[in-house]
């Protein structure tokens, strides 16, 4: 199976980008990525301590060309196995997070990960739910890796996971794909940030959607759709978000504008995948909506 090793680092989405790899539709391979910090994280005494600044963070490994791919396609990713490693890390400080007037200090905290757990301390544990915390395609307009937009990027969507499929847009020649940033575990909304770790990842892309450019990334599950947005305010990207998935029920289900609004009052449910900085940050959600509601199997 083809494999990019982790020295393969790029910290922005830009199509001036060498690719690292070249693969067939329906051809596995191993990306693997390197932390959020770059390595920098190694033990509880290295805490940040200034504002993260988004243009300088999470390293992606790629790109990776994807044969047949041009601009206006739509690519699906669909994400077969990450493999983290058996340390990982959260960091807070005052300034930056959800509880960021109420931090004392910077504080970081390193997890011990066993094939299933994250160990917090010798009372409290969790399952581990490994997600890819920024994925995504090229656009036309260089872009940090910190950041997301309609081509993917930091996402950071709990969802995107193991069996998850997720829709890309194509804007330049074989897409140009990339993603780092894995998080052994994250909560909706990332709260201060995920629990950052290097990983392997084994992913394929399964189709290529020849003229059928997506507005926005789309997350498919085996039960459910999500579309996902940035915006400059919470607010902003929901709007973006029930926009972008009201046009696609619209086109699948055949109903109109006023019929979505009262399907999804009843079934969208609005998730926030990154909210770590309202008022500093762009905010990103996502609009899930399950496949179980049509009875004609048009969502399949």
């Amino acid at each position: 199976m083809k494999r990019i090793k982790r020295d393969k680092l790029v910290y922005f989405f830009d199509k001036k980008n060498e690719p690292a790899l070249e693969v067939e539709v329906n051809e596995p391979f191993v990306i693997e990525t390197q932390d959020a910090q770059n390595g920098r994280i190694k033990t509880e005494n290295d805490v940040l301590k200034e504002l993260i600044n988004l243009d300088y963070v999470n390293p992606c490994t790629g790109p990776i060309f994807v044969k047949g791919a041009e601009p206006g396609d739509t690519i699906v990713v669909e994400i077969l196995n990450i493999e983290v490693k058996n340390e990982g890390f959260v960091c807070v400080m005052p300034g930056d997070g959800i509880l960021r007037d109420y931090y004392t200090q910077s504080y970081t905290k390193i997890f011990k990960i066993t094939k299933d757990t994250a160990i917090f301390n010798e009372n409290i544990e969790f399952p581990i739910k490994p997600m890819i915390g920024t994925i995504g395609t090229t656009p036309l307009q260089s872009i940090p890796t910190g950041r997301s937009g309609i081509h993917g990027g930091n996402m950071d969507a709990p969802t995107a996971g193991m069996g998850a499929k997720i829709h890309f847009p194509v804007f330049v020649p074989g897409a140009l794909l990339i993603a780092g940033d894995v998080h052994a575990r994250q909560c909706d909304s990332e709260f201060s940030m995920g629990l950052e770790c290097a990983a392997d990842i084994t992913i394929k892309v399964t189709e290529i959607k020849k003229g059928k450019q997506i507005p926005c990334p789309f997350i498919e599950l085996p039960e459910s759709w999500a579309t996902v947005a940035t915006g400059n305010t919470l607010g902003e990207a929901i709007v973006t978000a029930s926009k972008d998935m009201a046009d696609f029920l619209m086109e699948r289900l055949g109903i109109n504008i006023n019929e979505v609004g009262v399907l999804l009052s009843c079934v969208g449910d609005v998730k926030i995948c990154q909210s770590t900085g309202i008022g500093l940050y762009t905010s990103t959600v996502r609009i899930e909506v399950p496949k179980t509601i049509d009875k004609l199997n048009r969502l399949n």
